[in-house]
Formats: C-alpha cells, structure tokens, sequence
C-alpha cells in the first residue's frame, strides 16, 4: 500500500489515509449561500476520497476578515449554520476541519473602502506598529491589546471551536502563517510585548538545532526541510504533522522525508540539540 493510502489517526480523529485538501481562501464569503458552496466543493473532494479536507480561514470576530471572501464563525449560530458543509463530507466517508484566525492590522476594515466605511470597531493589533507599516494604517484607529484583550481573544476561538465540534467539524487548525493575526503574535516583527504573550517562540539555542539538521543535510545531500521532517516523523508521539506548502518544492521534500530513514546516530544527535520549550500565550 501507498504510504499516502494508509489510515492515520490525529488525536481522536480517524482519517481513512493522508491525503489531505489543503485551506485556502475558497471565497464563499459570508453570504446565506455559503454552506451550500462549502459543500459543494467539500463534498466532491471527500467523493474524490480525500481523506482530510481543512475549510480555509475564518474569522472569529465580527470584523477582522482579511478579505470579504472569508466566511464568520463569531457566534454559535454563524458556526451551526456550516451543518451542510460537515454533513457533505460525512456523507462521503471524509473527515473536516475548520480553519480559524484572523487579519489583526491587515483587516480589510483598515484598506477596503466599502467594509472601511461600516467599520464599527478599531483593528486589533498585537503591539503597537512598527514604522514600516504606520504608513499603509495611516487614519486607522488601532486597539493594541492589553494582556486581558488577549485572554478575551483567546476565548473567542475556544468558543469558535467549541460551535464547531457542534456544527460536526472533527478537528480545528489555527491560521498562523501569512502576517495574520495570529502570525503577527508569533513574530518578533510584530509582536513587542513585554507581558506573558510577548517576545518570540524561537531562542538563542535553538541555533544548535539549526547546524545540527545542516550538517546531517549535507552528509546526506539532502534538502534541510527532508532532514527536519524525517526527524520529526521518527519522534513516537508524532502522528502527522502539518506542513505549510507554498511551492511545490516544498511539497516535494514533505513527500521525500517519508522515506528519508535517518541512522541512530544521526536521529541521536540531532535530538541532542532540541530543547523543548514551555508552551506559549497559554494558561
């Protein structure tokens, strides 16, 4: 059997194998029609057999979209409504996930003049902008959050994921990549904090780690990312990690580190460098 073919299992979630429909922005807005668009689509890739299907961003605030294109999911309703999309791949044997975030200073109630007109609340911002960007905020009324904003953000996707259990999502996946709004937590570029949610996630001896998968890289001739991945796939308690594919170089080593078998001494030390880190903006 194909290793793409073979079941796997996410926590409690059971998916049939690992083929896996990447979120994107789909464009359903939010319009009445949008669970019927969902399903549509949803239902015919879980038809096609894919195994997890990841219904891209959506917003967990009722302002914060990056682009009207992103559906809401800001209230119990909002979210229960997406039963046609959940029951679509059901139907098919498939297992759904809901994608949820936000745009922070990026949304579009700062730059698109139709939604930039009805905005009714400030932009949320992590810290306070960096010179850089002042100039695309320019007239933007901006709420930088205190530590307690960042708690009642935290509980705003509690609160999405919990309706979306409801709504028969199987699972929730953060969108942390892209400058959003989570994103813009992770990085030091945005993120200048200086409470229990600031600073960055990466430190001084992570650089160990970096040399670490450099040299095994190059013994191997291999791309770093193969090396990272095989390492990761080799730890017990990894069942499938989710990897940010923007090229298709880097799909291509996502599929190459599933038979990249590092040696003992080679998975040794490049353990010897990881030093696990406390978890992050979490109480």
């Amino acid at each position: 059997m194909n290793a793409l073919q073979e079941p796997l299992r996410i926590n409690g979630c059971e998916l049939r194998n690992r083929l896996y429909r990447a979120p994107v922005l789909e464009g359903a807005g939010d319009g009445p029609d949008a669970p019927t668009i969902y399903a549509e689509a949803f239902g015919a890739n879980a038809r096609a057999g894919v195994g997890l299907i990841i219904q891209g961003n959506s917003c967990t605030t009722a302002e914060g979209r990056s682009s009207p294109g992103m559906t809401l999911v800001h209230t119990r309703a909002s979210t229960l409504r997406l039963q046609e999309a959940t029951g679509a791949v059901h139907r098919h044997g498939g297992r759904i996930w809901l994608q949820t975030g936000g745009a922070g200073i990026y949304a579009m109630e700062g730059w698109h003049a139709l939604h930039a007109a009805a905005r009714r609340h400030p932009l949320t911002a992590v810290s306070k902008p960096r010179i850089h960007v002042r100039p695309a905020l320019q007239g933007v009324p901006l709420n930088v959050l205190s530590t307690t904003g960042v708690r009642d953000l935290i509980g705003t996707f509690a609160d999405s994921a919990e309706w979306a259990q409801e709504a028969g999502y199987d699972g929730v996946q953060l969108a942390s990549s892209n400058a959003k709004l989570i994103h813009q937590f992770l990085s030091p570029y945005y993120n200048r904090r200086t409470d229990e949610f600031g600073g960055s996630l990466y430190r001084d001896e992570d650089q160990a780690v970096v040399e670490r998968v450099a040299a095994v890289a190059a013994a191997r001739e291999v791309p770093r990312a193969q090396v990272a991945l095989a390492w990761l796939l080799a730890q017990p308690a990894v069942t499938s990690p989710i990897v940010g594919v923007t090229q298709r170089a880097h799909l291509d080593d996502a599929v190459a580190a599933v038979d990249l078998e590092l040696s003992t001494d080679e998975l040794a030390e490049l353990g010897a460098g990881y030093v696990p880190h406390a978890i992050a903006g979490h109480r």
